[in-house]
């Protein structure tokens, strides 16, 4: 899975709330502070600081600091946010931190399936789902944050799962870790957690242990406000808040072209199956965990301001809770007849892949325009397969970042100034991600698995 990442990333800052948490890293890890050293563009001013958790930031710091001890001068023109280097410096420090959450989560995802009872088969089914056939391999290129409050969320849930099965102290620290990070990486989605790991967690010492995590989370977020705004309960998002009639942002979130997981999601239609099956089971407290970390964040997603997410591909505010539901997707599918459950399985995962495409080889910024809004979301047009390509001109662009008509991966921008040598390199990399899916997709159709 990390090749086909690696030869589908775009390998630059495509989004303004991705340039400010990457230039909050930079602040970080260069000038030693927590307040921008010059300000960043923001939508119709300049920005000092930052308003999204710490996260993410956090987690690009060793790529910039490794970068600066083998590049010093690439670092040293990188600094300024309206540098033309500081893609280069993503691109080495941000780029990995992306795709490796990315591939990490699919892992995850399969582990999940099978701490639930599923089939090794199943497990590999679900990893296809999410890595290949969800909006995860759209945001694997990106920078956006919500990919790793996704990891948070499943290894979290997996962790507790772990830590029930085998009573291991190591499985309920890496569920308080993964606490901390999903409160520092996204304040509010990181609460939400917590409930669903108490629900899951037996005994005291599995329930204290991620609560003292989350605390910790809590506590270093206020501190880090108060640093950034002089108060700890100032967030800097001032008006933004839950202001969409609940039934307007539901009905966009499920079913619109543009952000409905029915379409970017094929997989979540069996998730019902999959809670079915999971009672059946005897799996109740784990069941109702899994549910309310998944019905939490829809209405919660359904009841902000900009539900849709503003500039981006699906329901992009509720990729954290994908992981779970491609898990209980996959338990759905796993509970059909087999050669039911084979036919529906090429059927989603080939409907997922579907969508996924435009947003993988193109620039999607045009479309991401087209598409901005509610009703906008609702148009056939947002659905992209129908509307992105028609802003795509071409593969190979003028050899600069951010080119809008054309494909954005990283390789196809550079193969002007490297004489396609690294059109080369990309296709090794997808040929060797491919010959790993295809075992992976035999194994899982495979009516021998077990």
């Amino acid at each position: 899975m990390s090749c086909i990442y690696a030869a589908t990333t775009t390998g630059y800052l495509s989004s303004a709330d991705g340039k400010i948490m990457f230039w909050q890293a930079v602040a970080l890890a260069l000038h030693h502070s927590i307040h921008f050293p010059s300000p960043v563009q923001g939508p119709g001013s300049l920005i000092w600081n930052s308003k999204y958790g710490i996260g993410l930031s956090l987690l690009y710091l060793p790529g910039i600091l490794l970068t600066r001890l083998i590049d010093p001068t690439l670092v040293a023109h990188a600094i300024r946010p309206t540098s033309p280097s500081q893609w280069e410096l993503f691109a080495i420090a941000g780029t990995p931190v992306q795709i490796g959450v990315t591939v990490a989560t699919t892992v995850l995802v399969s582990v999940l399936v099978r701490e639930l009872g599923s089939s090794r088969r199943w497990a590999l089914a679900a990893m296809l789902m999410y890595g290949i056939a969800s909006p995860a391999f759209v945001y694997a290129r990106l920078d956006f944050a919500q990919p790793l409050e996704g990891l948070c969320y499943v290894l979290a849930i997996v962790a507790t799962l772990r830590a029930n099965r085998l009573g291991s102290d190591k499985s309920r620290w890496v569920a308080a870790c993964a606490s901390i990070l999903a409160v520092l990486t996204r304040p509010v989605e990181g609460t939400l957690l917590l409930p669903a790991i108490l629900l899951t967690a037996r005994g005291r010492k599995s329930r204290l242990i991620p609560i003292a995590g989350y605390l910790l989370g809590i506590a270093v977020t206020l501190l880090v406000n108060w640093l950034r705004f002089s108060s700890p309960l100032t967030t800097g998002y001032g008006a933004e808040t839950f202001t969409t009639p609940l039934w307007v942002g539901l009905a966009g979130a499920l079913l619109s072209p543009g952000r409905g997981l029915a379409w970017a999601l094929p997989v979540s239609v069996f998730s019902p199956l999959g809670v079915r099956y999971l009672l059946r089971r005897g799996s109740g407290a784990v069941t109702f965990a899994l549910v309310y970390l998944c019905i939490g964040l829809l209405l919660l997603v359904s009841a902000w301001n900009i539900w849709w997410g503003g500039y981006d591909w699906g329901l992009r505010l509720y990729l954290p809770a994908m992981p779970v539901v491609v898990a209980l997707g996959t338990l759905g599918l796993a509970a059909l007849e087999a050669r039911v459950a084979r036919i529906f399985s090429i059927l989603v995962g080939g409907l997922g892949a579907f969508w996924c495409l435009p947003g993988v080889v193109e620039n999607g910024y045009l479309y991401e325009v087209m598409a901005n809004g509610t009703k906008a979301s609702w148009a056939l047009s947002a659905y992209p397969p129908s509307g992105a390509w028609q802003f795509f001109e071409g593969w190979l662009g003028r050899g600069t970042v951010g080119h809008t008509a054309y494909s954005d991966i990283l390789w196809l921008v550079l193969a002007p100034a490297s004489n396609g040598i690294t059109i080369v390199f990309m296709f090794l990399l997808l040929l060797a991600g491919i010959a790993t899916l295809s075992v992976s997709a035999a194994a899982a159709l495979s009516p021998a698995g077990s």
